[in-house]
C-alpha cells in the first residue's frame, strides 16, 4: 500500500467494490488531518477521522453525524451539483459497507456522497497557470455568495470584535504547542496582531453592526475549489466550527488572496479583489485586509505543523510539511511590514486606453483601481454593465451627478492610501478642478502622487470609442458625441501636474512585456 492509502485498518475494510451500493471503477483513499475521502471512479465519499483537535471535535458519532449534515447543508449553497446526500456506513469495522443499513444494522459513521471530481482539477493543482477569465468569473461567484449569504444579526456574537481576536491567539498558542521553542518571527507577529487588534478594534465591531459579518465559506483557499465545467466551483466549506465559519466578507477574501500570492500569483490575488469589490461595494473594508492575510497564512502554519506531527506520515513528508509552516510565516511576516503606497490619475479623453492600461497596473504594482463609470452606476444602484440611454448632461450623467461621483471617488481613495494600499482612479479629469482634490489629498496624507496621461489621436479614438459602443460588457457608456465634447472642453495639465506625469501613447504602445515593466518601475521608484 502506497503512503497515500496508508491508514487504519477500519478505513482499509472499505476498500473493497462489495462495501458500495453501485458500480465502483476504482478505488482510492485520499486523507487530510481531519478526514478520509474514498473515490469509486463516479461517487465518493467523505468520513471524518475521530479526533478532537481543539478547533474541532469528531470525537464522537452523533458529533460526527451533525457535522456530516452541516456539511451538506453548507457546500449546497455554493455547489449543489457536487454535494448529494449523507449515508450511513454500516456492519463492523471488520465488514464494514456503505449504506443504506440492512435490516439489523445500525450505522457505525457516516458518510457525504458527493459526484467525483478529478482531484487534479482543484486550482491548486492546475497543469497551466490559472487564466483571468477564470479568477473574474470567481469573484462574481464570490460576490453574490457573499451578496446573499446569511447575515450575523445584532443578536448573534459571530463576528463581533473581541471573538474576532480569540482564534488569532489560539493560532498561536496551538502553533506554540506544536514547535518546540516559540521563534522570534512567531512572538513578533503576535505582538503585532495585538497592536493591530486595538488600532481596528472599533472598525472590527462597525462591520459587524453593518452586516459585514456572514455565513462565509470558512476555508476558502486554491485547494477547495475545483475547475467544474469549465467553471471555478468552490467546495468544502468549513463546517465544524461557526465562529471560524461566520466572519467578515473580508477576511475570507484575504484567505484566497494569501492563497494565491502564496502559490505565485500575486496578479491574479489583485485582479479578484478588483472584481469583487467592483461588483460588491466594500471598499471600507480593504482597511482590515493586512490584518487578515496575516491571520490566515498564521492558519496554513498552523495546519502544515500539525500535519507534521501526525503519525501517518513518513519522514520526508514532516519535512515537507515544516517547510511549508515556515514559508507561510515569512508570508505573515511581509504582510504585517509597512507598505508605501502612491495615488495615481488617469488623464485622457474616452477611448484613450486608460482602463485597459489600469487594468494591468492594478494587477503588477499591485493596487486598488476605482473606475469612475462604476462608481456612479453604484450610486444609482445600478450593475455596472447597465445602459441607461440618457443623453449628455442628464439623468445619471448630469453636473451633479458628476460632482457626488468624484467625491465617492476622493473619499475611497482617502481611505485606501489610509490603509497603505496604493490607489489609480480610472477618470477622464480633463479638468484641473477635477483634479485639484486629489493631488491635494495626496501632499496632505504626504504620499505620491502621479498623473498618467493617455494620448491617441482623434481618428483613432473615435474608432475605438464607436468598436466599444457596439458591445454589451463594457461599462463607459461615452459615445462619439461625448467624445466630441471632451475634444472641445478638455483642459491642459497645468505645468505644476506635468512635473508628476508619465505621458503614454495609447495609439502605438500596448500594456504589456517590457513597456508596462517600465511603467510599473517608474512608478515605484518615483
Amino acid at each position: 500500500m502506497s503512503d497515500e492509502t496508508r491508514s487504519t485498518p477500519w478505513i482499509n475494510n472499505l476498500l473493497h467494490a462489495h462495501c458500495f451500493p453501485h458500480r465502483v471503477d476504482f478505488l482510492q483513499l485520499r486523507q487530510t488531518h481531519i478526514s478520509w475521502v474514498i473515490l469509486t471512479g463516479i461517487q465518493a465519499y467523505k468520513i471524518k477521522k475521530p479526533v478532537n483537535l481543539g478547533f474541532l471535535d469528531f470525537s464522537t458519532l452523533a458529533l460526527r453525524h451533525h457535522f456530516c449534515q452541516e456539511e451538506l447543508r453548507l457546500n449546497r449553497r455554493l455547489a449543489p451539483e457536487l454535494y448529494r446526500d449523507i449515508l450511513p456506513v454500516c456492519g463492523t469495522p471488520q465488514q464494514p459497507y456503505i449504506g443504506p443499513c440492512r435490516q439489523g444494522d445500525t450505522p457505525i459513521d457516516y458518510a457525504v456522497h458527493m459526484i467525483q471530481f478529478d482531484p487534479e482539477q482543484c486550482l491548486d493543482r492546475l497543469p497551466g497557470p490559472l487564466s483571468p477569465t477564470l479568477i473574474i468569473q470567481l469573484a462574481s461567484t464570490l460576490a453574490q455568495f457573499h451578496e446573499t449569504a446569511a447575515v450575523a444579526g445584532n443578536e448573534s456574537p459571530y463576528g463581533q470584535a473581541d471573538l474576532v481576536l480569540q482564534p488569532m491567539i489560539e493560532n498561536f498558542q496551538q502553533l506554540q504547542s506544536l514547535v518546540s521553542a516559540q521563534s522570534d518571527t512567531q512572538e513578533r507577529l503576535h505582538t503585532w496582531t495585538l497592536a493591530q487588534y486595538q488600532k481596528l478594534r472599533e472598525l472590527l465591531q462597525q462591520r459587524w453592526q453593518q452586516g459585514c459579518v456572514r455565513e462565509c465559506h470558512g476555508d476558502l483557499h486554491l485547494g477547495n475549489i475545483v475547475l467544474w465545467k469549465d467553471r471555478a466551483l468552490p467546495f468544502d466549506c468549513l463546517e465544524f466550527n461557526p465562529d471560524l465559519r461566520w466572519i467578515d466578507t473580508v477576511s475570507e477574501n484575504a484567505f484566497l488572496c494569501m492563497d494565491l500570492e502564496q502559490r505565485g500569483y500575486r496578479d491574479l490575488a489583485w485582479l479578484y479583489l478588483n472584481e469583487y469589490l467592483e461588483q460588491r461595494d466594500d471598499y471600507t473594508g480593504l482597511a482590515l485586509l493586512r490584518f487578515y492575510q496575516v491571520y490566515r497564512a498564521i492558519v496554513r502554519a498552523k495546519v502544515a505543523a500539525i500535519r507534521a506531527h501526525q503519525l501517518d506520515i513518513n519522514s520526508k513528508e514532516k519535512q515537507q510539511a515544516l517547510d511549508q509552516m515556515e514559508g507561510y510565516l515569512e508570508m505573515a511576516t511581509a504582510y504585517s511590514q509597512p507598505t508605501n503606497p502612491c495615488l495615481i490619475l488617469t488623464h485622457g479623453l474616452s477611448g484613450s486606453g486608460k482602463s485597459t492600461w489600469s487594468s494591468a497596473l492594478m494587477q503588477r504594482l499591485p493596487a486598488i483601481r476605482l473606475r469612475s463609470d462604476v462608481i456612479r452606476k453604484r450610486l444609482h444602484n445600478l450593475p455596472r454593465e447597465a445602459r441607461t440611454a440618457q443623453g449628455l448632461g442628464k439623468g445619471i450623467y448630469n453636473q451633479a451627478a458628476g460632482e457626488i461621483t468624484y467625491q465617492t471617488l476622493l473619499s475611497h481613495a482617502r481611505n485606501l492610501i489610509s490603509a497603505g494600499i496604493t490607489v489609480i482612479v480610472d477618470a477622464t479629469f480633463l479638468s484641473e478642478e477635477q483634479r485639484r482634490p486629489f493631488t491635494a489629498l495626496a501632499q496632505q496624507l504626504k504620499r505620491p502622487c502621479h498623473i498618467l496621461d493617455f494620448q491617441a489621436g482623434e481618428e483613432c479614438l473615435r474608432k475605438r470609442v464607436m468598436q466599444r459602443a457596439q458591445q454589451d460588457n463594457t461599462v463607459s457608456e461615452a459615445g462619439i458625441a461625448v467624445l466630441e465634447r471632451q475634444l472641445k472642453n478638455c483642459e491642459a495639465l497645468t505645468e505644476r501636474e506635468q512635473i508628476i506625469t508619465l505621458a503614454i501613447d495609447s495609439e502605438t504602445e500596448n500594456p504589456t512585456g517590457a513597456r508596462l515593466e517600465k511603467l510599473v518601475n517608474a512608478l515605484r521608484s518615483a
